[in-house]
């Protein structure tokens, strides 16, 4: 799954944050965060994310992938 993000293959949402924007799956992340159901509630196609800088914003969006990918190598 990593990889499609960080190709944004098969991606339906947009977070712009400064000057770039992020190509990321809504399911992905609204399934791991409460923040970013409430952020596509309210902007179904894309947001704008002000309070946090490029790199974080591109951790958070990571995690879940990560985390994932962890659960399947431990099993």
């Amino acid at each position: 799954m990593l990889p499609m993000l960080e190709t944004g293959q098969l991606s339906d949402y947009k977070l712009q944050c400064g000057e770039e924007v992020l190509d990321v799956h809504k399911m992905i992340l609204a399934a791991r965060s409460p923040f970013f159901v409430e952020i596509m509630m309210k902007n179904p196609q894309q947001c704008v994310i002000t309070n946090i800088d490029t790199e974080t914003l591109k951790l958070l969006v990571k995690l879940p992938q990560l985390a994932y990918r962890m659960v399947l190598e431990m099993l």
